[in-house]
């Protein structure tokens, strides 16, 4: 479910995912989509690692007019509606889930501020496969996950998107899909679509360019260039909340967890240098030399300490050489998703 922040990938977690992924792109490329942002993504613009998805409460105001059109169109095709649902990390989005009860099919139609309404069909098969047609807007097509394949028409109606997906399916049976699953589909699909792109890498030169095509902006090389550097910063973050979600699962997880998890430092090898040394910053390290070799001479690292050793062995090069007395505390380690330490400031 997804489409920019990766709109979602799939059942509305995939045209959300992909809205979520080329919506970021977008909101960097058309600033004035800066409203967008707000409503899909962290403050830094990254996607949320998870989505969570809660009845929408009682009180609350009716769907907009074009959202429950299409509502009342899924259901004129035998859909039978769940929902409707608040996203509680996106709560300028709406989100209606049908399910249809002979065809094993799951549909959302979502409402999001700035952008409007749209709709998706989804359907799971065996080992992790999904076939989404959307009526996403194209801002330009990201990357999607192996075993994930999507079809977009933009404002297609609902019994469009039935047809297309009727063209595109295969001979093999889906799996069921039962609507008081809905939440659970759909919060699995995003996390799976999350952690595939965390754990790819940032967004590629050519995911850049395809959604600054979409946009109608041309991009320069100079573009490009501080495109990959906020990508690779968005993808840091990522990396953090993805790997803090699974460390605060693990038993390794101290008691105290939940209270400082905002003071951890994920250290792994997917770092370059000047990233195990903004993770000494953040830890606050007394390290001989770091304020020079931050301040721009970055030739004084690779003179101090062994820049050909991956980021988990600097790291341990650069406390090692520190008084035991001022060394953070290492409180764990993860071996999945990725191998990393877990550190906190000293004290």
């Amino acid at each position: 479910m997804g489409t920019f922040v990766y709109i979602l990938a799939g059942l509305g977690a995939c045209s959300l995912t992909l809205l979520l992924a080329v919506g970021v792109f977008f909101l960097l490329v058309k600033r004035k989509l800066a409203k967008l942002a707000a409503g899909i993504a962290t403050s830094d613009g990254r996607s949320p690692i998870r989505l969570h998805l809660h009845r929408a409460a009682v009180d609350a105001p009716p769907l907009p007019e074009e959202a429950a059109r299409l509502c009342g169109e899924f259901a004129a095709l035998g859909f039978e509606q769940v929902g409707p649902f608040a996203i509680e990390e996106m709560p300028t989005t709406r989100l209606v889930g049908f399910a249809h009860p002979t065809e094993r099919l799951g549909a959302a139609v979502y409402h999001m501020d700035g952008i409007g309404a749209w709709c998706d069909l989804v359907a799971r098969y065996p080992e992790g496969i999904e076939l989404t047609v959307s009526s996403a807007p194209d801002m330009g097509r990201v990357d999607l996950r192996p075993g994930k394949r999507t079809v977009f028409e933009p404002a297609a109606r609902p019994e469009r998107l039935l047809e297309l997906f009727l063209e595109a399916r295969g001979p093999e049976p889906a799996l069921p899909f039962e609507p008081e699953h809905f939440a659970r589909i759909f919060e699995e699909s995003y996390a799976e679509d999350m952690d595939w792109r965390t754990l790819r890498g940032p967004a590629t030169d050519d995911e850049i360019r395809r959604v600054a095509a979409a946009s109608g902006t041309a991009i320069s090389e100079a573009d490009l260039e501080r495109m990959r550097a906020l990508e690779r910063a968005k993808w840091l973050n990522s990396v953090w909340d993805l790997l803090a979600l699974r460390f605060g699962q693990s038993p390794e997880a101290p008691a105290d967890w939940d209270r400082r998890r905002e003071e951890a430092v994920f250290i792994h090898d997917r770092m370059s240098p000047e990233d195990v040394l903004a993770a000494c910053g953040a830890l606050e390290l007394d390290v001989p030399g770091l304020e020079d070799i931050r301040g721009g001479a970055a030739g004084l690292l690779g003179a101090r300490y062994d820049t050909s050793l991956p980021a988990r062995g600097l790291f341990q090069n650069i406390v090692d050489r520190m008084e035991p007395e001022l060394r953070p505390t290492r409180i764990g380690a993860l071996k999945k998703p990725m191998e990393a330490e877990v550190w906190w400031p000293r004290g």
